[in-house]
């Protein structure tokens, strides 16, 4: 009894000692390159397990003729439009949330889970209907002018994208590859498509069509090989003009109103972007090198890690064990202006010479 009481006594002498976390939970230092890649495996096998796995069999005769039978489990999975997440959990164990970009605007509208840490290469692609005025054509030419100019240096959009007109292709071959510099290439298109109508009012009078000035319509559809992700229509009525002589021209007014429409187009585009387009880039081997097709135009940084995988059609053919052992984690070493070169860090890559893989950024995201 006595010696109990004399513990007692001594732990109120010592007072309270502190207790670190990190004497029962692991600390915050980095997690090899390897573990994180075992983890980002388990996450995207339980991923396509739980969405689009089907089995694919094989029969034939050998040359002996006995029966050769090989099971493939095949998966579908959009890879182009999958985010890759890393985080801790409560016991510091490195874990991998595979998330998949919203499909519809529904969805997006509802709020944007991950967002892509990558910018999108934009091709701006304007067209102008057919008019049946020269008056009418004029107004379409500057209305196109004004809308490409307002898309390319819009600060909303340049955020998310990296927005650039895609001239007609013009010249022979030789002078396309020979002569003039390379062409900016992209999976995102923002097609702009300008109607300008006469309109007509009828009048007691002969004759009894009179023209009531012009209808302007503005088009834009955001696609992305060949799926809609996002579209908007502006459009205005331009009066006619009272002098029969007069060229007739876009007011300042009206132009006002379609800066503040393209603004929030602008905005928007910038979210679709971000929330619903694909964050992948494209792997491709130069003189022994791995390199993307982004460099300081998209935001790739040195020291950006990558997660190398196949393409959703080589996943899809390849099969699933097969395509699991063909990813890896890089790390870029070099930036410049339109590409970067890869290090892998982790993993092995297909040997295989045509093999299309492309590079997923990895966000760190802690979901706890």
């Amino acid at each position: 009894m006595n010696s109990k009481i004399c513990a007692l006594l001594l732990l109120i002498a010592l007072g309270p000692v502190p207790i670190k976390a990190d004497e029962f939970f692991p600390g915050t230092e980095p997690i090899d390159a390897a573990v994180r890649l075992e983890s980002i495996k388990a996450s995207l096998l339980d991923y396509a397990l739980d969405h689009s796995v089907y089995v694919s069999t094989q029969a034939w005769l050998d040359g002996n003729g006995a029966v050769e039978e090989k099971v493939l489990l095949l998966s579908g999975l959009n890879l182009e439009r999958v985010r890759v997440n890393e985080y801790r959990n409560a016991f510091g164990v490195a874990e991998a949330a595979i998330i998949a970009a919203p499909t519809t605007g529904t969805e997006s509208w509802y709020g944007c889970p991950v967002t892509s840490p990558v910018k999108r290469r934009v091709a701006l692609i304007s067209h102008v209907e057919q008019t049946g005025s020269v008056a009418a054509r004029n107004i379409a030419l500057a209305a196109q002018s004004h809308v490409m100019q307002h898309l390319t240096v819009s600060h909303n959009l340049r955020s998310a994208a990296d927005p650039f007109v895609q001239e007609p292709v013009t010249g022979s071959v030789y002078a396309r590859y020979m002569q003039q510099p390379a062409a900016k290439t992209a999976d995102l298109a923002v097609l702009v498509n300008i109607a300008v109508q006469q309109r007509a009012s009828r009048s007691l009078l002969a004759p009894s069509l009179r023209n009531a000035g012009n209808a302007l319509t503005i088009e834009l559809v955001m696609t992305e090989l060949g799926e809609v992700i996002y579209q908007a229509k502006f459009a205005a009525d331009l009066p006619r003009v009272a002098l029969t002589a007069a060229m007739p021209e876009i007011s300042q007014d009206l132009l006002r109103q379609l800066d503040a429409g393209l603004a929030e187009v602008a905005l928007q585009l910038s979210d679709q972007i971000r929330c619903r387009a694909s964050s992948k880039l494209n792997v491709v081997r130069s003189r022994g090198q791995l390199r993307v097709d982004g460099g300081e135009d998209l935001g790739v940084f040195p020291g950006q890690e990558f997660l190398l995988v196949p393409s959703s059609r080589g996943f899809a053919t390849r099969g699933l064990d097969a395509a699991l052992k063909s990813i890896a984690i890089a790390q870029v070493e070099r930036v410049n202006r339109q590409d970067a070169s890869l290090r892998v860090v982790a993993g092995a890559l297909p040997n295989a010479v045509g093999a299309e893989m492309i590079a997923v950024p990895l966000a760190s995201m802690d979901f706890m």
